[in-house]
């Protein structure tokens, strides 16, 4: 078994598998250790997150949703402190510094540095409400919303 620090080296081992010591990560063969190998549909394997009940066809995407359990942020920031378990997360961070808003909307000058968010923009222009409420008829257009009309139902 090798222990290592960063869930990135695992990207150089791909059989590997990896399991919470401490606050060391344990490498080893063993499947059994982090997730298991299950025979899918056809000849492509599913591998599942023992900790809880994700699975993916996707060796690398199981790595990555590990970061959920480990609490580990392999990408940091260069401008300042943040760290993120995913490079994705880290380029939607950047965009913060720079300023830079790639996304626009069709429909307006609207301009957005998150896809989510101009999505949710859009919504106000074609008046769709795709965020539901279990409890009661409320439909809303930004997922925010929906959370805050949320703790209506909690208050006694």
């Amino acid at each position: 078994m090798l222990v290592v620090r960063s869930l990135l080296l695992l990207m150089c081992f791909p059989e590997r598998i990896v399991i919470k010591l401490g606050h060391n990560l344990q490498v080893g063969s063993n499947d059994a250790d982090i997730g298991r190998t299950r025979g899918g549909s056809g000849n492509r394997k599913t591998h599942s997150c023992n900790y809880c009940s994700y699975a993916t066809i996707n060796y690398a995407h199981l790595l990555r949703h590990m970061h959920t359990h480990t609490g580990e942020k392999p990408y940091s920031c260069c401008q300042c402190s943040y760290r993120a378990t995913t490079k994705e997360n880290l380029k939607r961070h950047v965009f913060n510094h720079t300023g830079e808003k790639p996304y626009s909307c069709p429909y307006c000058s609207y301009r957005a540095s998150q896809k989510e968010r101009m999505k949710e923009h859009i919504y106000k222009h074609t008046g769709e409400k795709p965020y539901t409420c279990n409890l009661c008829s409320y439909r809303c257009s930004q997922k925010g919303n929906l959370k805050t009309h949320m703790l209506t139902h909690r208050r006694v």
